[in-house]
């Protein structure tokens, strides 16, 4: 499986109280999750494990690459316009398939007509992923709700990284990097801890290793 840290080196991602990068925090929750899951005989996969940019199409390519089974993208909201709001969100890709072929071929460079073979595996495999996606999501869910976080909700969503994955895959908007008391749960709380044992409780959950 993949762990992708959202954005990273010219790319801070947003910006919260006292100059805190959502990049570093996305960062810290995947190398704890990654740590919280070396018992259980997964390999778990980091898109980047410093400070670097990683192109969104490159973060799902190398998942593709390592033949992940789920890749999950870290992420924090942002809502300036009020810094009460709090919360997490968890996506998964919405799918046209129609949509979705034109959208690979003009990513991969491939023609509609002469190669509509490898996009229609392409289309099959995301079709195919999308039921696991979800149920993936609803378990993140649940774990969300045990442990006291406000949940916002399921959505779909047409982010980059969703789109080009052909594993089963989720985006996680863990928090709200505008509301100040949550900055400073991840950085003098517990929250990088919390967020860290949720995502290792849903992924065992996931692959049926409890």
């Amino acid at each position: 499986m993949v762990l992708d840290p959202g954005h990273g080196g010219i790319d801070p991602g947003a910006v919260g109280p006292n100059q805190t990068f959502e990049k570093d925090i996305a960062l810290k929750v995947a190398k704890r999750a990654q740590e919280l899951l070396k018992p259980y005989s997964i390999n778990v996969y980091l898109t980047r494990t410093n400070d670097v940019y990683v192109d969104l199409h490159d973060r799902a390519v190398f998942s593709n690459e390592k033949g992940a089974d789920l890749f999950i993208s870290l992420h924090l909201n942002d809502y300036p316009q009020d810094s009460s709001v709090y919360g997490s969100e968890v996506y998964y890709f919405d799918f046209s398939e129609s949509a979705y072929a034109r959208r690979i071929a003009y990513r991969e460079n491939l023609d509609l007509n002469t190669d509509k073979n490898l996009i229609e595996t392409w289309v099959t495999d995301k079709e195919n992923s999308l039921d696991e996606s979800e149920k993936f999501a609803n378990i993140l869910a649940s774990y969300l709700n045990v442990n006291g976080v406000k949940f916002r909700g399921v959505h779909t969503a047409e982010f980059a990284v969703l789109a080009y994955t052909r594993s089963p895959a989720v985006l996680f908007e863990m928090e709200f990097i505008s509301n100040p008391q949550v900055v400073d749960e991840f950085t003098n709380g517990d929250y990088v801890e919390v967020f860290a044992e949720i995502i290792k409780n849903a992924v065992i959950d996931f692959f049926g290793l409890k």
